[in-house]
């Protein structure tokens, strides 16, 4: 994947700070997740049972690691301090 910019980086944690990640996946993607393979429904709309591929494309998908780089809170404590003194 492509590395994100950083305001790619701050939508993404705020995403995974408010729980949207995917619950099948973990990571953040635009259309259905890669991983499932097949869900079947209860009458009443709950998910009953969800089949995963084995192997699955990752493209497309950010992962926390993506969102999190310890290197950018480094740039952003010194941003903080530069502007703070």
């Amino acid at each position: 994947m492509r590395g994100l910019t950083n305001i790619e980086k701050a939508d993404a944690r705020i995403l995974f700070e408010s729980g949207a990640a995917c619950e099948h996946c973990g990571g953040i993607h635009q259309r259905a997740c890669p991983r499932v393979k097949r869900k079947a429904f209860h009458p009443n709309g709950n998910t009953v049972e969800v089949e995963y591929f084995r192997d699955y494309s990752r493209d497309g998908i950010i992962w926390p690691e993506d969102a999190y780089d310890p290197e950018d809170e480094t740039v952003d404590a010194e941003d903080a301090s530069d502007r703070a003194g």
